[in-house]
């Protein structure tokens, strides 16, 4: 997968490393990635944290009834819930964004063997049509700007991500991508 490429990059025992816990930035892309692609799955994935006072004793038990029927759930914080309503907000503003999503299929998963070794990659969406194949892949950011996103292209390697899954996609649809897009 890509991100086995990444840790694998820094080293074979990055590699074997277990999985970490989703920090609160990957929580949040996954919460937009959800509310923005797949949004029927949204309320059934993900629920805001209720604003309680923790330090109480009525509060920590408030709390941990809110955890048990939360079972399964993401917790989002009320920043998070309200930034990812923005974000859907701002992405459904722009008309160009918004087409792209129109027709398609969201989160993909893609399997295939490289040399005898399996291998997957997970677009956020895939598009054919009769002009072919065209991969589309939602990305957050603090900095938007053409530096940021040049900065982030080679922090994150977005570029190992694009080969990657044109890879996959030349393999599972039979054919290279017409487009990759970001």
């Amino acid at each position: 997968s890509k991100s086995g490429l990444d840790k694998i990059n820094k080293s074979i025992k990055h590699f074997m490393l277990p999985p970490t816990p989703p920090t609160p930035a990957l929580i949040q892309g996954s919460g937009l990635h959800c509310a923005f692609l797949q949004r029927d799955l949204f309320e059934e994935s993900f629920i805001m944290e209720p604003d309680l006072d923790k330090r109480t004793k009525e509060g920590k038990e408030k709390y941990k009834t809110f955890k048990e029927k939360s079972e399964g759930k993401t917790i989002l914080t009320r920043t998070q819930f309200d930034t990812i309503s923005n974000m859907v907000d701002s992405l459904n503003e722009f008309p160009k964004t918004a087409r792209l999503f129109e027709d398609g299929t969201p989160e993909v998963s893609l399997f295939w063997d490289e040399s005898d070794l399996p291998c997957k990659a997970r677009p956020d969406w895939v598009l054919r049509n009769d002009n072919g194949v065209f991969l589309v892949d939602l990305k957050t950011t603090l900095d938007a700007s053409p530096e940021g996103f040049s900065r982030s292209v080679l922090k994150y390697r977005y570029h190992v991500q694009c080969a990657w899954y044109s890879r996959a996609a030349q393999v599972c649809y039979g054919e290279q991508p017409q487009d990759f897009i970001f």
